[in-house]
């Protein structure tokens, strides 16, 4: 009993021995076989992914930044016209008041140059007619004719003799010859129904320095606001950063897909360099960034 037991046992053993010959349970060819290399494909194609994400994100940036500064620069037309249109407008309104104080120290003057001249109506040889530089410098020595234009009153002069010698030739009343010349050369009147002349200078005179001084006012910001119009720095900023842009998207996002043309050993051989390259030129974006943040943070403390 024992022997039979003993003798099962043994083979048993031998069977399962040749089992394990004949059936092995590990595969010694997969076993032998080396470990495939890791697939490129993925790192490359996420330095792409990866780099495509910041340059959309830029590029929204920069989209937003020249939908920014295309409207500063609309207001700043805007205001420049703005500017224009009432420099012209205080300007005309300037010429019109002058127009008119020259009128009022046209009808002065020439009524002053006429009473004078009246008064000299028995001194007057219209053979030999005193000089009128004469006859002025001995005006402006009269405090009622101090303040004389001297144009018009060589105008009025002329004008003086003229009338006198025609009255003469044509053998007119001797009243004529001197007193009656005011009345017989016309002066421009003014309304008559408008305010007191002089009280109306006065305010004319004021209102125009005013004026005057607003016209400087408006001129000194229009020349800030074309200053702002040709300052082009925030332009070239853009530039810098489109370029930039540009720059990193050939180097993280072609780059990577071009060199996922080349076979497996050549992909493996640039996987660092390909990493470095792409890192610093987003180090590059991420300093334009800091500084465009640092200069608007800057121009916030300086407006308050």
């Amino acid at each position: 009993m024992n022997e039979s037991i003993i003798k099962i046992s043994i083979d048993a053993l031998n069977n399962s021995s040749s089992l394990t010959q004949n059936f092995p349970l590990v595969d010694t060819h997969i076993a032998n076989a080396s470990i495939p290399p890791i697939d490129p494909y993925w790192f490359y194609s996420s330095i792409a992914q990866s780099a495509a994400a910041i340059v959309g994100l830029m590029g929204a940036l920069i989209v937003t930044k020249l939908i920014n500064e295309k409207s500063f620069f609309e207001n700043l037309q805007q205001d420049i016209e703005e500017y224009k249109h009432k420099v012209q407008s205080i300007t005309e309104d300037i010429k019109t008041k002058k127009e008119w104080l020259d009128k009022v120290d046209l009808e002065k003057n020439t009524k002053l140059a006429r009473e004078y001249l009246a008064s000299w109506k028995q001194d007057i040889d219209l053979e030999d007619p005193p000089n009128v530089n004469f006859l002025y410098n001995i005006a402006k020595e009269e405090e009622d004719y101090h303040d004389l234009d001297q144009t018009i009153f060589e105008k009025e002069y002329t004008e003086y003799l003229k009338t006198v010698k025609e009255d003469k030739n044509e053998q007119s009343p001797p009243s004529l010859l001197g007193t009656e010349f005011i009345s017989i050369m016309p002066i421009a009147r003014l309304d008559a129904h408008s305010i007191d002349p002089g009280l109306k200078k006065k305010q004319y005179e004021e209102e125009i320095k005013k004026q005057q001084a607003e016209i400087s006012t408006y001129e000194v910001l229009l020349k800030d606001k074309i200053n702002h119009l040709k300052d082009n720095r925030e332009i070239l900023n853009l530039r810098k950063y489109i370029i930039a842009l540009l720059i990193f998207s050939i180097i993280g996002v072609f780059v990577p897909l071009y060199v996922m043309l080349f076979d497996h050993d050549i992909m493996m051989g640039f996987r660092f360099g390909t990493l470095v390259i792409v890192f610093i030129g987003w180090l590059i974006i991420l300093g334009f960034f800091y500084i465009e943040v640092h200069n608007l943070i800057n121009l916030k403390i300086t407006k308050k």
